[in-house]
């Protein structure tokens, strides 16, 4: 009898994610078009300043965690222990979320403003399941498995789109308590799931807890440059735009955060692979090949956005988004830029190296926040959007510097896509179906 290594290969990860992200992207969109249907630019522009919140105070919440969970893992770390310290830090939330909800109650300091009090009181109450969401899928990750890991993504998307679908007919406030009822749900399933996979669960031991909260300093003000990129603006323009204006602005971005997606999933594959990879040679192959992928199919990607967008954006979301496109347009190159920054931070993340990744997203948030303070008031939502464009360029740019300059002597980055880059993708294309396949002697005991 022989034996195999089964452990999945980072083509296949990436495969697998690729066909989810797929899935995820039908999802998502259809999730975006039936609150922009049936809630309208104001219900849309709630869910958006819902998601922004959520996901802005998600670093200080976690502390990190989630990048943490996923390297500690891939250093040996037990599976046992690190489920454990999940568990306790999501208890721990439990408690003060369900605290935060009841001082909301009794002080109610947005009386004045209910749009802005139910989006506060949603995004309390939502903290601790999404966190459970999000720590859950780090530990199916760190322990490469990569079904289970988009699959509980998959789900959280596929239940609010249900609940929205059911219930947003009944008034615009139901998309900020769908997202409540579907990240409580499918936290509960998460978290059940990690108990029967695991248990019997062992105390998280001094070593773990050292190591994960020293590497989520550090990850927490990373994670917190990425998604302040990304939804910070949302935060800011509340001060200056309607709800409904800045529902059309989410829609915009949201057409080109999801033609990045692709690259995104492969970021965490890249993770992944770089915290199991001691030396790093093996991930910076992967890398530079994916990055010249990369360029060529965003540029088709935005330009058949730029072509069918015009009968795109109200066709799917409804009329008062044809308003959208201009600025979706003016978005495009953060779509090119966000995956390039997503492959080169999270390599240098899974190598411990995350000084040059906290510089490059402390750098673009605070030229974001500038520009849309300085622009919005002058020129609307449009401002945004050229401030979000422009601050991805120069994340994108320090990152990748930091990256080269790492590189070992007589290693270069290549950015053009090569004859000798396709033939490779052909024969890895051609190994990675024949191992699908099953062998003529499969049957043989």
């Amino acid at each position: 009898m022989t034996t195999t290594d089964t452990k999945p290969s980072f083509g296949r990860e990436v495969l697998v994610s690729i066909g989810f992200t797929v899935v995820m992207t039908v999802l998502a969109t259809g999730n975006s078009v039936v609150i922009a249907r049936l809630s309208g630019p104001e219900g849309r522009g709630l869910y958006a300043l819902l998601v922004a919140i959520l996901a802005v105070g998600r670093p200080f919440a976690t502390a990190g965690l989630i990048s943490a969970v996923t390297y500690v893992l891939g250093r040996g770390h037990p599976r046992s222990s690190v489920v454990s310290l999940v568990l306790m830090w999501v208890g721990g939330w439990v408690v003060l979320g369900a605290a935060g909800a009841g001082l909301l109650h009794v002080l109610n300091p947005f009386s004045s403003n209910t749009p802005i009090a139910m989006v506060v009181l949603a995004s309390v109450l939502s903290a601790a399941p999404s966190m459970a969401i999000d720590l859950g899928s780090a530990v199916y990750l760190g322990a490469r498995r990569v079904v289970a890991y988009n699959l509980v993504q998959a789900c959280h998307v596929t239940l609010l789109v249900v609940l929205n679908l059911v219930a947003l007919s009944y008034g615009t406030y139901w998309v900020l308590i769908n997202y409540v009822i579907a990240a409580s749900l499918v936290a509960i399933v998460v978290l059940a799931g990690l108990l029967r996979w695991t248990y019997p669960l062992s105390r998280p031991t001094p070593e773990l807890r050292s190591t994960a909260f020293r590497y989520g300093r550090a990850a927490a003000l990373a994670e917190l440059g990425d998604v302040a990129l990304l939804r910070l603006d949302y935060v800011v323009m509340t001060a200056f735009l309607t709800m409904d204006v800045i529902g059309l602005y989410a829609v915009a971005d949201n057409i080109t955060h999801v033609l990045a997606w692709g690259a995104l999933i492969a970021g965490r594959m890249m993770f992944m692979q770089s915290a199991h990879d001691e030396d790093g040679a093996a991930s910076r192959r992967r890398l530079g090949i994916v990055v010249r992928l990369l360029i060529p199919g965003n540029l088709i990607l935005a330009g058949i956005a730029a072509l069918v967008g015009p009968w795109l954006l109200p066709g799917l979301f409804g009329a008062p988004f044809a308003a959208a496109y201009t600025g979706m347009l003016i978005l495009l190159p953060a779509t090119l830029l966000k995956s390039l920054v997503a492959m080169f931070s999270t390599y240098l993340s899974g190598q411990n190296d995350l000084k040059p990744v906290v510089r490059a997203s402390l750098v673009s948030v605070t030229v974001d926040v500038i520009l849309v303070v300085t622009l919005v008031p002058a020129i609307g939502w449009h401002g945004a959007a050229i401030a979000k464009a422009f601050a991805y360029g120069v994340q994108c740019f320090v990152v990748a510097r930091a990256y080269t300059k790492r590189l070992p002597a007589g290693e270069t980055m290549g950015w053009i896509l090569t004859g000798d880059d396709v033939r490779f993708m052909v024969n890895w294309f051609r190994s990675l179906m024949g191992k699908f396949r099953p062998s003529p002697d499969s049957s043989n005991p």
